[in-house]
């Protein structure tokens, strides 16, 4: 990811590779925080480095 402030559903998905609907859920479930500005959802940078790093690790035998 590049060194915006923060990140729309769509942008960070795009920046992540993820779908939105997976975001959403993310959000929902409480492991990504968001902002709201009007009507708009923005997660902020440090908190979408923060989410990549939680997810687990792959494990070796995984990528086989």
């Amino acid at each position: 990811m590049d060194s915006k402030l923060g990140y729309s559903i769509p942008a960070l998905a795009e920046a992540a590779d993820v779908s939105r609907s997976k975001l959403y859920e993310e959000l929902a479930a409480g492991r990504l925080k968001a902002k709201k500005f009007g009507s708009r959802t923005i997660i902020p940078a440090d908190e979408a480095k923060r989410w990549l790093d939680s997810l687990p690790d792959l494990q070796a035998s995984a990528a086989a």
